[in-house]
């Protein structure tokens, strides 16, 4: 259920971004700080996002065999 939380929040904030890079036509002056957004929004979800995941899902699976809905 989380996964399909993060999957949903992530897709909707990159269309968020290609729709507003889509409208700003040809104006470089803003199409550089949307790119900057998005690159930053994927290595942020790499770098940070995953490995707690990583962590939640190693949790849960040792101590319990199964997602204990404290961590969802």
């Amino acid at each position: 259920m989380a996964t399909a939380a993060f999957n949903d929040v992530s897709a909707w904030i990159l269309l968020a971004l290609i729709v507003a890079l889509a409208r700003n036509g040809d104006s470089d002056e803003h199409k550089s700080p949307l790119l900057v957004i998005g690159v930053a929004f994927v290595a942020f979800m790499l770098i940070v996002i995953r490995p707690i995941m990583k962590w939640v899902d190693y949790r849960c699976s040792l101590e319990h065999d199964v997602v204990d809905e404290a961590y969802i």
